[in-house]
């Protein structure tokens, strides 16, 4: 009686998931990223203050999921510079701020992300901790090595047509993310890592192996079943020699 109750549980929550991601898809078919209203918000427990184009963290799992890991004890140390790429409203430099880092810089592309940004940091008095600069990638930080590089990444597949969706398509290719393998490594100081978090809304399975390929050591370390999607951080090491397995679990 018990097996067929797990097994009755199991079927139900594979029927809410599929329904969910029908779900997730058409919402995005029918959001437009480049809609929206200038205004403040709240996600993850912080106040923020959106722009149109700007990436909405309260309509999706993998901010507020993030943001919400960062400040978890022991994540961020009080010695870390930490570098937030593709920042959007600002939450995850925030909320590494808040956990104590000793400085925060971060980027955006969207110039209207960056104006977002800094009047979110200023709502916590964060304008001496947290550098907000407009730029692509890593440009902006040229020559400047940090303990933590974190990102919220764009993930789909495919080509980016506005503003607003730079934030969500990686290219046809993910390039955006062979990119961010590529260069990470020249922005980590001696034991440094990323952390970014991803869905399983995308090819887990190419992104994971955009990472492998160029040699990073590749470690979960948190996720969340969110019914109609998983969540999974994974961290990188320039430990390129230990290329470590992919083992999700809750948690």
């Amino acid at each position: 009686m018990k097996k067929l109750g797990n097994r009755k549980r199991s079927t139900i929550r594979k029927v809410l998931r599929r329904a969910g991601k029908y779900w997730l898809a058409w919402r995005y078919r029918n959001y437009s990223p480049d809609g929206g209203r200038a205004g403040y918000v709240k996600s993850a427990g912080l106040t923020l203050f959106l722009e149109p184009t700007v990436f909405d963290p309260r309509l999706h799992f993998t901010s507020e999921y993030f943001s919400e890991y960062l400040r978890r004890p022991g994540v961020v140390v009080l010695s870390d510079r930490v570098l937030d790429v593709g920042t959007g409203s600002g939450l995850l430099a925030i909320s590494a701020a808040l956990a104590g880092a000793a400085q925060v810089t971060a980027i955006d592309l969207n110039p209207s992300a960056v104006l977002a940004a800094r009047l979110s940091t200023s709502l916590y008095g964060l304008a001496g901790k947290v550098r907000v600069v407009q730029g692509d990638m890593f440009e902006p930080v040229g020559g400047e090595r940090f303990d933590l590089v974190i990102c919220n990444p764009p993930y789909l597949r495919g080509e980016p047509t506005s503003r607003g969706t730079l934030a969500y398509m990686a290219g046809d290719d993910f390039q955006w993310l062979r990119r961010f393998s590529q260069s990470a490594a020249n922005h980590l100081t001696p034991g440094g890592r990323c952390l970014l978090v991803l869905s399983d809304n995308t090819d887990l399975a190419s992104v994971l192996g955009i990472f492998r390929q160029d040699r990073w050591a590749v470690k979960y370390v948190a996720g969340r079943d969110a019914v109609v999607e998983r969540l999974f951080i994974i961290a990188l090491h320039m430990n390129r020699g230990q290329v470590a397995p992919f083992l999700p679990r809750n948690g």
